[in-house]
């Protein structure tokens, strides 16, 4: 109780609203009005122009002239460029996101947890081949669709697995190929388990697979995926087994980069 009021005695509700008003442009179209915003973050019409008001004056939103939406503004990506060069995560992998790019000439995507949740794109590397793909930057999804969200769930302890089922009774649905129920998600995560990889056969984006490898810390904990995505006509062309060899040794190498020992010869687990 002492602990949770000297936590209230210093906080800033202003600072607490401006940062969900901001956080609200990590969504799809990431360009929004005075009432979109308002709705989205549960904020009056007044508070929310006001917050906007001084954020324009900071230069971390904009409003466009034209259609009066506001937008992120360029300081935004600075700030982005910082915590890039600095984030033991993205600093550990970054040169292993370069070899995988080269090695497999397909889309790469690197991403973490979100809380409790979701799953959020850190960094990604594009292919030369065109693919139109949800996971982006700053995208965010839930963990029971997509490849590294459930790669993420499945090397999670039961509790946390148990937890999310709780919150999440009803499975969102992306796309015919997303997983609906309880037992069936149950299902998936052991076999991703045993694999040692998550596949994703268009059941975040139509069109879509992703293959992904877990990426432990020092602990042992998972503490991020990466994964390979290929449009649905070259994972079926392709060698799967290839693309799988390459993502596990990126999550392997990762790994040991953060301090992980893994057991000699095991991949999966039972």
């Amino acid at each position: 109780m002492a602990l949770q009021a000297e936590q209230s005695r210093y906080h800033v509700d202003v600072v607490a609203e401006a940062m969900r008003l901001v956080q609200a442009f990590a969504a799809p179209p990431y360009r929004f009005t005075l009432t979109e915003l308002s709705v989205l973050t549960g904020l009056s019409k007044n508070k929310t122009f006001r917050l906007l008001h001084t954020l324009v004056q900071t230069g971390m939103v904009r409003q466009e002239a034209d259609t009066k939406r506001y937008t992120l503004g360029l300081p935004v990506l600075r700030l982005a460029s910082a915590l890039q060069a600095s984030d033991e995560l993205l600093l550990a992998a970054r040169d292993t996101l370069d070899w995988v790019q080269d090695t497999a000439n397909e889309r790469v995507n690197l991403g973490t947890f979100d809380g409790e949740d979701y799953a959020l794109c850190v960094d990604t590397r594009e292919s030369s081949r065109r693919i139109q793909i949800s996971a982006r930057i700053g995208a965010r999804f839930p963990l029971h669709a997509g490849a590294i969200p459930k790669v993420l769930l499945a090397f999670s302890d039961e509790v946390t697995l148990e937890s999310y089922l709780e919150r999440h009774p009803t499975l969102q649905v992306f796309t015919s190929h997303t997983v609906r129920s309880a037992e069936g998600l149950r299902e998936e995560l052991r076999a991703i388990r045993r694999a040692g990889v998550s596949v994703s056969d268009g059941d975040m984006d139509d069109g879509v697979c992703a293959i992904a490898a877990p990426i432990f810390d020092r602990q042992g904990k998972i503490v991020a995926g990466i994964s390979i995505a290929v449009t649905a006509a070259r994972f079926a062309l392709d060698d799967r087994e290839r693309l799988q060899e390459v993502v596990i040794e990126a999550g392997e190498r990762i790994s040991r980069i953060l301090g992980f020992v893994a057991m000699p010869g095991r991949r999966g687990v039972t």
